[in-house]
């Protein structure tokens, strides 16, 4: 039996990350998911301020102009 796909729990899912942007992106949920702890962080300790809401709308766009051989070489590698 030919396996293709392996299983990897520490995967990261691009459009998973995209979603959790959205909805969290303000309180940084999208940098929690991803590993980036500190950041997300700093987005919870100031989401107050509204600045995390903008910057998470760059975060976007930039998860949004990545291919998916980038985001998997950036989160997964």
């Amino acid at each position: 039996m030919n396996q293709t796909a392996t299983y990897a729990p520490n995967r990261r899912s691009r459009p998973f990350a995209i979603c959790l942007c959205l909805l969290l992106g303000c309180i940084g949920g999208h940098l929690f998911y991803l590993g980036r702890s500190g950041w997300g962080l700093a987005y919870l300790l100031f989401c107050w301020t509204l600045i995390p809401f903008i910057v998470s709308l760059f975060d976007l766009l930039a998860l949004l102009m990545q291919s998916d051989q980038q985001f998997d070489q950036y989160y997964n590698g």
